[in-house]
């Protein structure tokens, strides 16, 4: 359960090879059950493609699945595609990737932001 006006940032982690509408779809009905169920504020939606070494049998290049996500965010104003993820070395575990993100969402103040 979020607090009531909290500022939420929505995570999308996976392949996305390729993105598709589905992946939008599923952040916007997040995003939808934030506001309305819980009364947080959703600031953004973050697609975050997983590294080349995930090992999933013809994945493309991250370069590509990032420009793709990318795309696929179009003039989404609230939804970006971020390249933290897939530039990593090795995959990372959920824990990693949250912790890698608070890096690049110190924007928000720690006791507003849910993940």
């Amino acid at each position: 359960m979020t607090h009531r006006s909290a500022k939420v940032a929505l995570l999308a982690v996976g392949s996305f090879n390729p993105p598709t509408i589905m992946h939008l779809r599923m952040l916007e009905v997040a995003r939808d059950y934030v506001e309305q169920q819980e009364g947080g504020q959703v600031v953004e939606g973050v697609l975050s493609p997983v590294a080349d070494t995930y090992g999933k049998v013809g994945l493309a290049s991250a370069e590509h699945r990032l420009a793709m996500a990318k795309a696929a965010a179009g003039n989404a104003n609230w939804i970006r595609a971020d390249g933290w993820e897939c530039s990593q070395v090795e995959y990372l575990c959920e824990k990693s990737k949250l912790l890698g993100k608070q890096k690049i969402m110190k924007v928000l103040e720690e006791d507003d932001f849910f993940l």
